[in-house]
Parts: structure tokens; C-alpha cells; sequence
């Protein structure tokens, strides 16, 4: 038994190693990576499937981070999975997004360049987003022009699918940044430019979403089906503008885009349950226990959480081999590690049960 769990341990240790990041494009006063995830097996000679993600934030925020679940995710199903750092307006703009967009375009045209070293199949590389990051991401397969100029533009920048949340995929009059776009808005609103060329689109929305209704959805929707294209819409009841960043909603939107992404055949069957990837233990002042954390859930919830409650086989702070690891997502919480009897009982309490 304690191989076994020795073994487990291993397992969720080895996720911890951090993501390869390269340059993508250089700009006059920084240099844009990519963050990527690989399967364990990954070989460079491979032609897996990618999805490239783009972040939220308005245009003017928000962080390569957000989808490193996803990432995650799609890694341990086989896909090699991408996240994109893109410069945002600056503060006091209130202008168009134009580097947003231009860098949205250099990173799909560098990995499609790069497909090769990247181990990937560069007929199969999706892209995603959420909110402003899923404008990025259906800007880049159905709007023309805004390129970089020092881009090479007879390589692609047009994905091969979409996986878009809750995105602001419609920026006319009325709709979400068309205040900031003007009468420009047709150069960057996606919905102004379905036809049969657009890729096949999975769309998440919650409907609760103050920013982009439900109508929104159902228009571009039919649009897309008018035009030939498939489209996937899933309205998710009582959810808000954000809802997939946070359990349950974020294990039900990962699950879906992996299962969409099976339907295309690049990736086999979904599992029934996404696995828990990563163990850290997390500590709060106001909690008599500690817990052994999934860190693709946002948050405490009985499926991502094992609790010991003692704090008699606890290491202080202090004394753990990365104190202060920052794991901001919960809140106050502090990396320390569980050891002796609880770390048994906690870890046994997540290992699978066998079957009779």
C-alpha cells in the first residue's frame, strides 16, 4: 500500500514542473511568450492537435494564467495546449484594440510556423478565449486585415476550430466595445464577418451574463448555421459573465471543449471525469484542518478537496522545502505540506476506489 501511494505521489508531483515558455514576438519595450503544455509521451517528431488560448480582461487586463487549467487538461487528453501573453491597451486609451488584435494573429501565424518544432499538426490547431481573449480568438479565424506588418502573411493565421467563453464576439451598435470601437466596429466584430470559411465554433454562455445576452449567442448561432459552419452552443442556467474560470462550471466547460474536440477526431474519448492533475496543501488561518488542493479548482469544493483535520503532522511554513509559493487563487492560503499519518488519510481519501 504505501509503494502504491508512494507511486500516486510521484504521479502528482511530476505535474508540478512548469511550463515551457518561448518567444512568439518581440515588441519595442518587451518580448511575448507562449506558455505551453505538453502531453507526458510529447515527442517533437509528433502531429498532435493544439489549442492556443487567448485571456480575458476587457481588452485592457487579465493574465496568461487563466487557462492553464484548460491547458492542463487538454495536455493529459494528448493535446499540446498554448497560452498567449498579448499586449493590452494602455491605461487611458480609449481607443481600438489594435495590438491586441495584431498580436492575436503573429501568435497563431508562429505556431503554425513553428508546428513542427512544436510537435504539433499544424491542420489541427484550435483557438480559444474567454470574454475579450474569445474576441481574439474568432478575430483571428473570420476577420481580415489588422496584421502586423512585420508578419509573414502568407502563412495562415486562421484556426481550424474555435473554443470560445462567453465571448464579445459582436461589437456592434448596442453590443459590448462598440462605445470603444466607434464606426469602426465592423473592422473587429466577428459576427460581421461568418461565412461558410469560418471554422467549426463551441460556444459557452452563461445565462446570466450581463454583458453578453443570451440573444447575442442565438444570433451569431444561427448565423453561423445560415452560413453552413457547425456550431455548438452550451447556455449554462444561472451563470454569470466569468462563470467557466470557477468549479463547478470550469471541470463541465473543460470536459465539453475536450468532448467537441473528440467529435472533430483529434483527440479519442473524453473521460467521464476530468483527473486531479496537481496536489498542493493549502493552510488558512481560520481552518483547524488543512486540505490537499486539485489546483485546476478555483476554489474549496468536496470534489477537489481532501480534508485532514489535525494539525499534529502538519510542517510549519518555515520548514517546507518551497515556502511561499504563491497560490493566489486561494485567497490567504499558505504552501505547506501534510506528513506522517494525515498525509495518508488525505491522499487516500482522492486515490481512485478499486473496483470490487
Amino acid at each position: 500500500m504505501l509503494r502504491r501511494l508512494f507511486s500516486f505521489l510521484l504521479l502528482a508531483a511530476s505535474t508540478l514542473t512548469a511550463a515551457e515558455s518561448i518567444v512568439y514576438k518581440s515588441t519595442d519595450n518587451r518580448k511575448l511568450h507562449l506558455h505551453i503544455e505538453k502531453p507526458s509521451n510529447w515527442k517533437p517528431t509528433d502531429k498532435r492537435p493544439a489549442v492556443v488560448f487567448f485571456f480575458g480582461g476587457g481588452w485592457v487586463g487579465g493574465s496568461a494564467e487563466q487557462f492553464l487549467p484548460q491547458s492542463k487538461s487538454l495536455a493529459d487528453q494528448g493535446a499540446v495546449g498554448i497560452r498567449v501573453e498579448y499586449r493590452t491597451i494602455p491605461k487611458g486609451d480609449p481607443g481600438p484594440p489594435l495590438v491586441c488584435c495584431a498580436d492575436a494573429k503573429s501568435a497563431m501565424r508562429f505556431v503554425r510556423s513553428h508546428a513542427a518544432d512544436l510537435g504539433i499538426d499544424p491542420t489541427r490547431i484550435a483557438a480559444a478565449g474567454g470574454s475579450a481573449g474569445g474576441h481574439l480568438a474568432a478575430f483571428t479565424a473570420l476577420v481580415p486585415g489588422l496584421d502586423d506588418p512585420a508578419d509573414d502573411s502568407s502563412i495562415s493565421c486562421k484556426p481550424d476550430a474555435l473554443i470560445l467563453f462567453n465571448p464579445v464576439f459582436n461589437n456592434g451598435p448596442g453590443q459590448w466595445g462598440h462605445q470603444r470601437l466607434g464606426n469602426r466596429f465592423r473592422e473587429f466584430s466577428p459576427a460581421h464577418h461568418i461565412s461558410k470559411a469560418a471554422p467549426p465554433t463551441c460556444v459557452f454562455l452563461g445565462d446570466a451574463d450581463k454583458l453578453i445576452g443570451v440573444p447575442v449567442l442565438r444570433a451569431y448561432e444561427a448565423a453561423m448555421k445560415a452560413a453552413g459552419p457547425r456550431c455548438d452552443a452550451h447556455v449554462y442556467p444561472n451563470a454569470g459573465h466569468g462563470f467557466f474560470n470557477k468549479e463547478p462550471y470550469l471541470s463541465q466547460t473543460t470536459k465539453e471543449a475536450i468532448q467537441f474536440l473528440v467529435s472533430l477526431g483529434w483527440l479519442k474519448t473524453a473521460p467521464t471525469s476530468l483527473p486531479l492533475k496537481i496536489f498542493i496543501l493549502a493552510g488558512q488561518s481560520n481552518m483547524e484542518g488543512q486540505a490537499v488542493v486539485d489546483l485546476t479548482g478555483k476554489d474549496y469544493h468536496s470534489n477537489t478537496v481532501a480534508f485532514a483535520p489535525t494539525r499534529s503532522f502538519v510542517r510549519k511554513p518555515e520548514d517546507s522545502p518551497n515556502p511561499g509559493h504563491d497560490h493566489h487563487e486561494f485567497g490567504n492560503a499558505e504552501t505547506i505540506f501534510l506528513v506522517g499519518n494525515a498525509l495518508g488519510k488525505a491522499m487516500l481519501t482522492l486515490l481512485p476506489k478499486s473496483p470490487p
